[in-house]
């Protein structure tokens, strides 16, 4: 799952990107889009934007994860990627 897309098509880029071995469920505009997508499709990656507009990308997580939807194998990792 992907947030803060600049454009439609993000989701094939990425694909493309990684040599088609990504498949992207969902594609969110803003963290109630995020937050929703996640409760949907319970992805195993999910790519926030820091400056997704309604919270941001800690917004998304502040909603999941304090709500209790947690699964034990989620982890949080961090990387910092320039902006496109």
């Amino acid at each position: 799952m992907i947030t803060g897309c600049s454009g439609p098509g993000c989701g094939a880029e990425l694909d493309t990107a990684a040599g088609g071995s990504v498949q992207v469920v969902a594609e969110a505009a803003d963290v109630a889009e995020a937050v929703a997508a996640v409760r949907l499709h319970a992805p195993d990656v999910v790519l926030l934007d820091v400056h997704l507009p309604g919270g941001g990308g800690i917004g998304v997580l502040r909603e999941v994860l304090g709500a209790g939807e947690r699964r034990d194998s989620w982890r949080c990792r961090c990387p910092t990627l320039p902006r496109m």
